[in-house]
């Protein structure tokens, strides 16, 4: 799945950061995620296993609620309010 430079900006502007990277599983191999998180002195982070139909929630290091499944850009883009929230409270 892409993510556009339009959903980044639209992150950003409600004060969060979309972040691509690595993450490692638990047998410690590395897979492409995403990582939506708030401000840098917070703990709060949502991780994302980025695959070619859509980003799979992977977990977060608190209890929030957050979509199992996001299948498009777009899709995430519909999300990124709540997220925000959820990370700037």
């Amino acid at each position: 799945m892409n993510i556009s430079k339009t959903t980044f900006n639209m992150a950003s502007r409600r004060g969060i950061e979309l972040e691509l990277g690595t993450a490692q599983d638990k047998l410690g191999r590395d897979f492409p995620a995403l990582l939506i998180h708030g401000h840098e002195d917070s703990d709060a982070v949502a991780f994302y296993r980025v695959k070619d139909d859509g980003l799979y929630f992977d977990g977060c290091h608190y209890g929030e609620d957050w979509p199992c499944w996001i299948q498009s850009d777009a899709s995430l883009r519909t999300y990124l309010d709540s997220m925000a929230e959820a990370l700037l409270s």
